[in-house]
């Protein structure tokens, strides 16, 4: 006899699930024919966003393919379980690969392999590639070149940043994994790469350019690459971060072994932290930031009329 799921499960999957389609709806994230590639960190939004998409995907119209792509930086001291990954996209008839890179080249001329990998061990120059079916097994393993030192080829607007972890970790970090995300979208065909962003994460942004780049801006739900046919969507935009919280709590997803040694340390942490002390002032503080995202008045915001000098 099948057990009666709880009632705040249920309403929480059927809240996260309805925001789920109204940002592919509103945003027009997801559309015939698509190959969507995944960028799987292991972390609870990756994890709804790979199910969301694979229980997506079985729906006929629109028609496409998902598969599910998990980065390991050996240079940045965090673990995840490969295998779970694997499995759990399997659970979600989402094709799996496994990618592992490194910021700085390797001191010695042989790599170690990269953990939980059946790949075979790669030069420092390499991104290893490990592949696997719907099915949760090894299908193929194989090496697809990628310079760690030249420009990435998915990101055209920048050269390689400097190497220097401890100055800049998570942007290095999120260098290199989008870049190794980019590269593989390209070798399979992907017309789009799916990320795990919230709605506070979109919110924390919007902060961070105003704060410290002048810049009022932030991460969109969809995005069209400028020099490759490739587009970044988020289809996680309108959901908040505490339904994913939860829901990760209440569905039992596995947690990362060991969390990234920087999570609690950066400006983005801090931004975090000064939303929860704004939602004292006003509890509808996101609700706020978000709807103002929608209704910018430049009639109502500082016009040059003398070039800027």
């Amino acid at each position: 006899m099948k057990t009666q799921e709880p009632a705040e499960l249920r309403q929480l999957r059927d809240r996260i699930t309805r925001r789920f389609h109204k940002a592919c709806a509103d945003y027009g994230l997801i559309a015939d024919g698509d190959h969507i590639l995944v960028g799987l960190s292991g972390g609870k939004d990756s994890l709804a966003l790979v199910e969301l998409l694979g229980k997506r995907s079985r729906i006929h119209v629109p028609a496409f393919r998902v598969t599910a792509a998990h980065v390991i930086v050996e240079d940045i001291g965090y673990q995840s379980d490969a295998d779970y990954l694997a499995h759990f996209c399997a659970d979600h008839n989402v094709d799996f690969r496994l990618l592992t890179t490194r910021i700085n080249p390797a001191p010695t001329s042989i790599a170690s392999p990269a953990p939980a990998s059946p790949a075979p061990t790669s030069s420092p120059s390499q991104a290893t590639t490990a592949i696997w079916d719907a099915g949760g097994s090894p299908a193929i393993a194989s090496s697809d070149a990628l310079s760690q030192t030249a420009p990435a080829v998915a990101s055209p607007d920048a050269g390689a940043p400097s190497l220097n972890i401890k100055g800049n970790p998570c942007f290095l970090c999120s260098w290199y994994r989008r870049k190794a995300l980019f590269n593989l979208a390209r070798q399979l065909g992907c017309n789009k790469l799916a990320l795990g962003h919230h709605r506070d994460d979109i919110i924390q942004t919007h902060l961070l350019n105003l704060i410290y780049q002048g810049s009022i801006s932030t991460i969109a739900p969809r995005m069209q690459m400028d020099k490759m046919p490739l587009q970044l969507i988020r289809p996680l935009c309108l959901i908040d971060e505490t339904d994913l919280s939860r829901y990760a709590e209440l569905v039992q997803y596995r947690r990362v072994p060991k969390l990234c040694p920087y999570e609690h340390e950066s400006r983005r942490a801090d931004v975090k932290r000064l939303l929860d002390q704004l939602q004292t002032l006003n509890p509808e503080v996101r609700d706020s930031i978000w709807g103002a995202l929608h209704n910018v008045k430049p009639d109502y915001l500082p016009q040059r009329i003398c070039p800027k000098h």
